[in-house]
């Protein structure tokens, strides 16, 4: 074995550049291994496909979100759709009570102001149909000045209403007038003249209750 030129009995001397040599090489290699153990950061343990895999996850589950909520607003909005139908059919039938409610319920569910004011329309038509009914039930019972001062307070708020409100009080009015002619047949002028006063203290322009009381004054006078 070869030892350099170096006597094989010579001592094996270690230099003490070379220790200080090493020493820096170790130091070097700690602080790399330091410094990119301290670069790590949570998500590192992820591989570039399990962050893509990890993106994918979150962006189908915002979107099934938001489909969900979409579906949600969809079949809300049918229904109010389907609701106002059944309130303005309630209300072209006359059945105003039922419209009411609906108006009602879609005014709570959404807070829009036109429903409210949709709900009011129709209970003052409510207000009017239960006056008609009670003037014509006073027509049956023979109540005819009571009738017409009943009708006499009904809003007309369109043509159905008023159209039904002529027809009552003029029926009250014929019926009434007829009382007060048997009256004049039977010579009781003075209470055919009490009646007609009445009648036309309600109805002054009613053409027929004016010849009637002519009629009157002229058996009386």
């Amino acid at each position: 074995m070869k030892w350099r030129d170096k006597d094989i009995n010579e001592p094996n001397v270690f230099l003490e550049e070379d220790f200080y040599t090493n020493v820096d090489k170790n130091l070097k290699i700690d602080e790399t291994l330091y410094e990119n153990k301290s670069n790590k950061r949570p998500y590192d343990k992820f591989d570039k496909n399990s962050r893509i895999k990890f993106y994918v996850i979150l962006t189908l589950i915002a979107a099934l979100v938001i489909i969900i909520f979409a579906c949600i607003f969809i079949k809300s909005d049918r229904e109010i759709v389907k609701y106002e139908s059944m309130a303005k059919e309630y209300y072209k039938a006359g059945n105003y009570k039922e419209a009411a409610v609906i108006y009602e319920k879609l005014y709570e569910e959404t807070g829009n102001i036109e429903y409210n004011i949709e709900r009011s329309n129709v209970s003052r038509h409510i207000e009017a149909d239960e006056i008609i009914r009670e003037a014509s039930n006073e027509v049956k019972l023979g109540g005819y000045e009571k009738a017409i001062e009943i009708l006499l307070t009904v809003n007309p708020l369109d043509d159905t209403t008023a159209n039904r409100v002529f027809q009552i009080k003029s029926q009250a009015s014929s019926k009434w007038l007829s009382h007060i002619e048997k009256d004049i047949e039977d010579k009781k002028y003075q209470d055919a003249k009490t009646e007609i006063m009445r009648f036309l203290n309600l109805q002054p322009n009613h053409e027929q209750a004016i010849e009637i009381k002519n009629k009157i004054d002229n058996k009386l006078y």
